[in-house]
């Protein structure tokens, strides 16, 4: 009678504890049809990830008690059209999401990682993820796809490795600070292991909000660290919402030497007017350009977006992106270097 009466109270123990734990499954599926003209070829099929990036998200959480929480991220994105990892094949046709290949080319996860929070002391979050210093936060990225930076400014908030990030509390319900560190692999076999250092604050007032970010990538050289900075802001003016991220990069590398590097930018401004029965414009462009003059891109987006429901969107679209460097940038679009890029279609987002 003992040992049955031990079994139960072991029993309700583990279920009192798998029910203190809460795992969340979300994500988001996108996909349509799509022509896309790049001024050498065309392409007219199914295409996947223009509002937003396929992605399947599990979030975990626990209740520690005395105001403390464990916190767990695993995430991944996709192209819907192939499975594939979001920047396997960004070059390709049959790939439409946003490049960059830093930290999510190969990834078995976009993000991997566990954090401590607590109410009044803050964060502490390690792993694999964006350091809150690449993209500001996302402040002024609400755009989807449009909002994220491109490839060719690494503050595109890709995701790196081997990261420990604190993040303070909001303080005085306005401001949040962060800093960062992560370890990386060696960019070339004769560099040695560099590291990033992030420095990242954000203000919420009202309708209005924004962040500033900056990243120090070191490679052990006594030349060619590696700067970022981003800068984004948001307002949301009621009639309508409107973002701006704006990202420097100095071009260095781990065998640049900083008497030759060429400073690079790239700016997104977007706007999103909302019409009556879950109608919306997005609007936006981006223009992304170097001091060498090699990269020199300038492109928009227009589409108009209808919610099915508070989950499903679909959106007819048209876009254009004009390569006139001799570098390719690619943003939202796939393109030629010195060519324009349009693309024009339809397609379906759903969360969930």
């Amino acid at each position: 009678m003992k040992k049955h009466l031990i079994a139960i109270a072991l029993a309700g123990t583990f279920a009192a504890s798998a029910s203190a734990q809460n795992v969340t499954i979300s994500g988001t599926l996108d996909h349509g049809i799509a022509h896309q003209d790049n001024g050498t070829t065309t392409f007219t099929g199914t295409r996947g990830n223009m509002a937003t990036t396929s992605n399947i998200k599990f979030n975990i959480s626990e209740d520690l008690g005395g105001g403390l929480k464990f916190l767990g991220v695993l995430a991944q994105e996709f192209n819907i059209t192939d499975g594939e990892h979001s920047d396997t094949a960004a070059g390709t046709a049959r790939d439409y999401s946003l490049p960059g290949a830093n930290g999510r080319a190969t990834n078995s996860w976009v993000e991997s990682s566990m954090a401590l929070s607590h109410a009044d002391m803050g964060t502490v979050k390690l792993g694999h993820f964006t350091l809150a210093s690449r993209d500001a936060g996302g402040v002024g990225r609400f755009g989807g796809n449009l909002g994220r930076l491109t490839g060719a400014v690494r503050t595109n908030g890709d995701n790196v490795d081997g990261a420990i990030e604190y993040t303070t509390p909001k303080l005085a319900n306005v401001l949040t600070v962060a800093v960062s560190h992560a370890n990386q692999a060696a960019a070339t076999a004769a560099a040695a292991t560099p590291y990033d250092t992030g420095f990242f604050a954000r203000a919420d007032m009202g309708a209005f909000s924004a962040a500033v970010g900056q990243t120090k990538r070191d490679y052990g050289l006594a030349t060619g660290d590696n700067v970022e900075t981003v800068i984004g802001a948001s307002y949301d003016a009621g009639f309508a919402r409107f973002g701006l991220v704006r990202g420097t990069d100095n071009g260095a590398s781990a065998g640049s030497a900083n008497a030759s590097l060429s400073r690079l930018t790239a700016t997104t401004g977007q706007v999103l007017v909302p019409l009556s029965g879950g109608m919306s414009i997005l609007a936006g462009m981006q223009k992304i350009k170097n001091t060498a003059s090699t990269v020199d891109a300038s492109g928009y987006t227009l589409s108009l977006r209808k919610e099915l429901s508070k989950r499903t969107l679909v959106q007819v679209y048209t876009d254009s992106l004009d390569n006139k460097g001799s570098v390719l940038v690619s943003t939202y679009t796939t393109g030629v270097a010195g060519k324009k890029t349009s693309n024009t279609g339809v397609n379906v987002t759903h969360s969930f």
